[in-house]
């Protein structure tokens, strides 16, 4: 018998609709799949930077946030767009960033001041954006080749490197140079909106994301010159010939982009400046660099804030001629990987990374090297690396099935160990002595890093290690005027006022137009009683620097001390003028005159410092006229190392002026070599915390307590700046 080889229609449908049915499953848990991959991804990025979300302002956030007044208020947004001072605090520092300036003004609100957990929240929130996206892009490039359910993981995987890799944590730390994450976060949307909406192309949305990224740092603007290099190195070939429209489609970024850039440049005030001494050394050390950013990405151990890498100044270092090789053995590798479409997209990520570095190579800046500045050129090597990885999975395919896994066990390893190294990366940023001990552990002969850490030491009160270190830091900057100011600083703390002065009188020769040098000195002339000099050059700096609040406020302590007012320096514990020592008995009495007008406020504004305090509690007691008295007590245990002061100040306040008594007394405690001091300030006009009823403000961690041991409410600090 002959059987029957035709196929029934309804069992033909049957097994093409099984088959739909199957496709859709299918769909459906790759996607599946894919999202779970992103949810582990994201909790791995979370997990290796959840410990420095509140580590502290660091450097350039010093002049840009914490001492700027502009980003203090929410109604300068839009002056932030049409006045570039508006930046930074420093005339030098003012560059056109309003996007930036934006951020950290809504941060600021959001934090109810200055607490860096909400300024690292906005940031890290972009970081994961651009990791996203990043991942997306990565995808896309990879199906442009082969069209593979493996290529989603290698995409997450790229990702994963990029965001967990300490070589850019630096980044993610640095609250300020969110403007280098935002800047790579627009190019990488750029390339995002032409992947997905090809319909809209167009119309040139996709050119949008890198054009407004400008605005918060001008490396964006390398988006064109990425895209020109993208469209010739993959080609649509649907399009080939629509070679007009391609090429309009090539050029409009550079015009949209290019208009953008000169609008910024335009905006920059001239004051700016960008830092390098030498040109010439410069240049010629960024291929050098570029060795050691690529070097960092893949081995990053002795990661620095501040590496103190010198200029090359002769053709004779062999150093610069190794930096010279690697861009050209990089640049011909990339040349050659782009002619084959299966390694095409490997030479398209070591152009990026080359194209990403320009910015930063050809533009002189003040340090030849910050790692932050590699932030987007390392999206090229993670692009480069997908592409590579591509060609080890389709070898992996003919492994058997314990070499996957085996493979796939190292690439998680690898990872983890990548999220570890950022997670411990993070603790180095903690604090200014933390990060600035690593930098002088990493290199000793950094001048720059001795002295910002001899600078902590100085907040600390630890005046002879920073004197040691502000000198070894001397023998490699000697004409360094952010040095002889904090030089001068710790020699005014201890008692070394005629140096101080010279030293704050050499940076001021030294550096005429910024304001720190006119600052720091005005507030030496203000702790020794030189009102009107002080007052002089606090002018001067505000003159250079409207915006920065240190000036403003020892303007206003200036002020205060106008002559019918004092201020002084009172002693308790260690008295030489009553020949006791940490008697409970000792004292300091001390009247003011404070003004003529009855209805104003008598507020004396006090800095405690202790020292060797063992369960010390004081008693302030400030009676203005009639008998109007305020008493407060510092509550026990005020110092958590006996061996290290602890400086404190805050307010008290009568209603009523003319002739007024502050007694300063111990009222408990073994204080046998008690050593503590006030400065003490006094006022007759009414504080931001003294206006309508008798009050008492302070800061810091000093516990205030009235007569009867209860807790006495004070106003949030406001930090200035350090030296």
């Amino acid at each position: 018998m002959r059987r029957n080889t035709e196929r029934s229609p309804g069992r033909s449908l049957s097994r093409q609709t099984r088959s739909q049915s199957e496709s859709k499953a299918n769909v459906a848990r790759e996607k599946f799949v894919t999202g779970l991959g992103g949810a582990l991804l994201l909790v791995a990025i979370l997990a290796a930077y959840s410990n420095h979300f509140h580590n502290a302002f660091h450097m350039d956030d010093g002049h840009a946030i914490i001492n700027n007044a502009s980003i203090r208020d929410l109604r300068n947004i839009p002056l932030f767009f049409r006045d570039a001072t508006t930046f930074s605090a420093l005339p030098s520092n003012q560059s056109y960033r309003p996007l930036v300036s934006t951020l950290v003004a809504v941060d600021y609100q959001l934090a109810d001041g200055l607490q860096p957990f909400w300024f690292h929240v906005s940031n890290f929130a972009f970081f994961i954006a651009l990791t996203l996206l990043l991942a997306f892009v990565v995808h896309h490039l990879l199906e442009r080749d082969t069209t593979s359910s493996a290529n989603r993981w290698i995409a997450l995987a790229a990702a994963a490197w990029y965001a967990l890799d300490p070589a850019n944590a630096d980044a993610i730390n640095y609250i300020i140079v969110s403007a280098e994450v935002i800047a790579a976060l627009g190019v990488i949307a750029s390339f995002a909106v032409y992947f997905a909406l090809p319909r809209l192309r167009r119309y040139f949305l996709y050119v949008l994301p890198a054009a407004i990224a400008i605005l918060a740092k001008p490396t964006a603007a390398i988006f064109p010159v990425l895209f020109t290099l993208f469209s010739l190195i993959f080609p649509e070939e649907t399009r080939k010939a629509r070679a007009r429209g391609r090429l309009v489609e090539v050029v409009l970024p550079f015009v949209i982009c290019g208009a953008v850039l000169l609008f910024v440049q335009d905006m920059t005030p001239r004051s700016w400046n960008a830092g390098a001494a030498n040109a010439r050394s410069y240049l010629i050390t960024q291929p050098y660099v570029a060795l050691l950013y690529f070097k960092t990405f893949f081995w990053p151990l002795g990661i620095s804030a501040d590496y103190g890498l010198e200029p090359f100044v002769t053709a004779g270092d062999a150093r610069l001629w190794i930096g010279f090789a690697f861009v050209l053995f990089v640049g011909g590798a990339a040349i050659v990987t782009v002619l084959f479409k299966k390694t095409r997209m490997i030479g398209f990520g070591l152009f990026w990374f080359l194209i990403a570095l320009l910015p930063t190579s050809l533009f002189p800046l003040a340090e030849v090297m910050n790692d932050y500045r590699a932030f987007p050129a390392y999206i090229g090597l993670v692009i480069a690396i997908a592409g590579a990885t591509v060609l080890l999975v389709a070898r992996l395919d003919r492994q058997p099935s314990w070499a996957k896994i085996a493979t796939l066990s190292v690439v998680a390893l690898f990872l983890c160990a990548n999220a570890f190294a950022t997670f411990q990366r993070n603790k180095v940023w903690r604090t200014e002595a933390t990060l600035w001990h690593d930098v002088v552990l990493k290199n000793p002969r950094n001048g720059r890093g001795l002295m910002t850490y001899g600078i902590t030491l100085v907040n600390k009160g630890d005046f002879a290690g920073a004197l040691d270190y502000l000198h070894r830091a001397q023998q490699f900057t000697p004409r360094y005027s952010v040095l002889l100011i904090n030089l001068a600083i710790a020699e005014n703390a201890t008692n070394q006022s005629a140096a101080a002065e010279q030293h704050f009188k050499e940076a001021l020769q030294l550096a005429p137009l910024a304001p720190d040098s006119y600052i720091y000195y005005a507030r030496y002339l203000l702790q020794h009683s030189r009102v009107d000099e002080a007052r002089a050059f606090l002018q001067s700096a505000l003159r250079l620097s409207p915006n920065d609040l240190t000036a403003r406020e020892l303007l206003k302590q200036t002020d205060l001390a106008s002559p019918f007012q004092d201020h002084g320096v009172v002693h308790i514990g260690r008295n030489e003028e009553i020949n006791q020592d940490g008697d409970p008995k000792a004292f300091v009495r001390k009247k003011f005159i404070c003004g003529s007008e009855r209805d104003k406020w008598c507020t004396i504004h006090f800095v405690i410092s202790f020292y060797k305090a063992d369960n010390e509690r004081l008693k302030i007691t400030l009676t203005g006229e009639g008998d109007n008295k305020k008493t407060v007590f510092l509550e026990k245990e005020t110092t958590a190392n006996p061996n290290t002061p602890n400086t404190q100040q805050f307010a008290v306040s009568v209603k009523g002026c003319g002739e007024s008594e502050v007694r300063i007394e111990i009222t408990e405690g073994n204080t046998k070599n008690v050593q503590s001091s006030a400065s003490v300030s006094l006022s007759n006009l009414p504080g931001p915390t003294c206006t309508d009823s008798d009050m008492t403000g302070g800061e810091g961690t000093i516990g205030l307590v009235n007569e009867h041991d209860e807790d006495l409410l004070r106003p949030t600090a406001t930090p200035t700046s350090g030296e």
